[in-house]
Protein backbone atom coordinates (compact mmCIF):
# COMPACT_ATOMS: atom_id res chain seq x y z
CA UNK A 1 0.00 0.00 0.00
CA UNK A 2 1.91 2.96 -1.47
CA UNK A 3 0.80 6.74 -1.41
CA UNK A 4 -0.28 7.90 -4.74
CA UNK A 5 2.11 10.47 -6.46
CA UNK A 6 0.75 13.91 -6.38
CA UNK A 7 -3.10 14.18 -5.75
CA UNK A 8 -5.17 15.96 -3.94
CA UNK A 9 -6.70 15.93 0.05
CA UNK A 10 -10.03 17.44 -1.73
CA UNK A 11 -11.75 13.94 -2.07
CA UNK A 12 -10.49 13.16 1.67
CA UNK A 13 -11.54 16.86 2.95
CA UNK A 14 -15.27 16.52 0.66
CA UNK A 15 -15.79 13.45 2.28
CA UNK A 16 -14.86 14.58 6.25
CA UNK A 17 -17.08 17.86 5.98
CA UNK A 18 -19.92 15.61 4.89
CA UNK A 19 -19.13 13.56 7.80
CA UNK A 20 -18.80 16.71 10.25
CA UNK A 21 -21.99 18.23 8.93
CA UNK A 22 -23.76 14.57 9.59
CA UNK A 23 -22.77 14.23 12.92
CA UNK A 24 -23.59 18.17 13.80
CA UNK A 25 -20.14 18.58 15.53
CA UNK A 26 -16.66 20.13 14.52
CA UNK A 27 -13.15 19.27 12.47
CA UNK A 28 -11.68 20.04 16.08
CA UNK A 29 -14.06 17.82 18.19
CA UNK A 30 -14.13 14.87 15.71
CA UNK A 31 -10.36 15.04 16.17
CA UNK A 32 -10.33 15.35 19.88
CA UNK A 33 -12.96 11.86 19.92
CA UNK A 34 -10.65 9.75 17.45
CA UNK A 35 -7.13 10.80 19.43
CA UNK A 36 -6.12 12.67 16.39
CA UNK A 37 -4.45 16.20 16.35
CA UNK A 38 -6.10 18.68 15.62
CA UNK A 39 -3.44 20.31 13.31
CA UNK A 40 -3.81 16.93 11.21
CA UNK A 41 -7.53 17.86 9.86
CA UNK A 42 -6.54 21.74 9.59
CA UNK A 43 -3.53 21.39 7.32
CA UNK A 44 -5.60 19.19 4.46
CA UNK A 45 -8.71 22.08 4.61
CA UNK A 46 -5.98 24.55 4.03
CA UNK A 47 -3.78 23.00 1.69
CA UNK A 48 -0.91 22.82 3.50
CA UNK A 49 -0.99 19.00 3.89
CA UNK A 50 -1.88 16.88 0.61
CA UNK A 51 -3.36 13.91 2.54
CA UNK A 52 -3.72 12.86 5.70
CA UNK A 53 -1.23 9.87 7.95
CA UNK A 54 -2.22 6.55 7.65
CA UNK A 55 -2.65 6.60 11.33
CA UNK A 56 -5.08 9.44 11.04
CA UNK A 57 -7.06 7.36 8.22
CA UNK A 58 -7.21 4.11 10.99
CA UNK A 59 -7.82 5.85 13.97
CA UNK A 60 -11.30 8.17 11.84
CA UNK A 61 -12.02 4.96 9.60
CA UNK A 62 -12.25 2.58 13.23
CA UNK A 63 -14.12 5.46 15.17
CA UNK A 64 -16.38 6.28 12.64
CA UNK A 65 -16.93 2.74 11.76
CA UNK A 66 -16.24 3.49 8.29
CA UNK A 67 -14.54 0.87 5.38
CA UNK A 68 -10.63 1.80 6.12
CA UNK A 69 -9.88 1.05 2.43
CA UNK A 70 -12.37 3.27 1.26
CA UNK A 71 -10.74 5.90 3.57
CA UNK A 72 -7.79 5.28 2.66
CA UNK A 73 -8.55 5.61 -1.13
CA UNK A 74 -10.21 8.64 -0.37
CA UNK A 75 -6.83 10.07 1.14
CA UNK A 76 -5.03 9.01 -2.16
CA UNK A 77 -3.33 5.90 -0.88
CA UNK A 78 -3.28 3.33 -3.35
CA UNK A 79 -5.11 0.32 -2.03
CA UNK A 80 -6.42 -2.90 -3.58
CA UNK A 81 -9.59 -3.78 -3.46
CA UNK A 82 -8.88 -7.05 -1.34
CA UNK A 83 -10.21 -10.09 -2.89
CA UNK A 84 -10.53 -12.14 0.53
CA UNK A 85 -12.14 -11.21 3.40
CA UNK A 86 -10.38 -9.34 5.71
CA UNK A 87 -13.63 -8.86 8.35
CA UNK A 88 -11.72 -10.93 11.19
CA UNK A 89 -12.91 -9.59 14.35
CA UNK A 90 -9.21 -10.90 16.07
CA UNK A 91 -7.64 -9.40 13.50
CA UNK A 92 -9.83 -5.94 13.64
CA UNK A 93 -9.22 -6.15 17.09
CA UNK A 94 -5.38 -6.69 16.58
CA UNK A 95 -4.87 -3.59 14.42
CA UNK A 96 -7.16 -1.10 16.58
CA UNK A 97 -4.53 -2.37 19.32
CA UNK A 98 -2.16 -1.10 17.23
CA UNK A 99 -3.14 2.34 17.97
CA UNK A 100 -2.18 1.84 21.81
CA UNK A 101 1.28 0.75 21.33
CA UNK A 102 4.02 3.56 21.08
CA UNK A 103 5.88 4.19 18.07
CA UNK A 104 8.98 1.83 19.31
CA UNK A 105 6.81 -0.80 19.92
CA UNK A 106 4.68 -0.70 16.54
CA UNK A 107 8.14 -0.20 14.64
CA UNK A 108 8.79 -4.17 16.15
CA UNK A 109 5.32 -5.04 14.97
CA UNK A 110 5.99 -3.47 11.40
CA UNK A 111 9.33 -5.23 11.12
CA UNK A 112 8.13 -8.56 11.78
CA UNK A 113 5.14 -8.72 9.56
CA UNK A 114 7.73 -7.83 7.07
CA UNK A 115 9.32 -10.67 8.21
CA UNK A 116 6.55 -12.91 7.89
CA UNK A 117 5.50 -11.67 4.72
CA UNK A 118 8.52 -12.29 2.99
CA UNK A 119 8.88 -15.52 4.01
CA UNK A 120 5.48 -16.02 2.66
CA UNK A 121 6.38 -14.20 -0.42
CA UNK A 122 10.08 -16.66 -0.99
CA UNK A 123 7.61 -19.54 -0.23
CA UNK A 124 5.28 -18.89 -3.18
CA UNK A 125 7.98 -18.34 -5.29
CA UNK A 126 10.34 -21.26 -4.50
CA UNK A 127 9.71 -24.26 -6.95
CA UNK A 128 7.12 -27.12 -6.07
CA UNK A 129 9.33 -30.26 -4.61
CA UNK A 130 12.65 -28.57 -3.68
CA UNK A 131 11.71 -28.74 -0.10
CA UNK A 132 10.87 -26.15 2.46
Amino acid sequence: MVAKGGGSAAPFVAWLDQVVAARGTSWRRLAEETGVSASAPSALRTGRAVRPSMETCYRLAGYLRYDLGRVLRLAGYDVAEPDVDIADPELTLMVHGLLDLTPEERECVKEFVRFVAARAAAKRRRPRGTGG
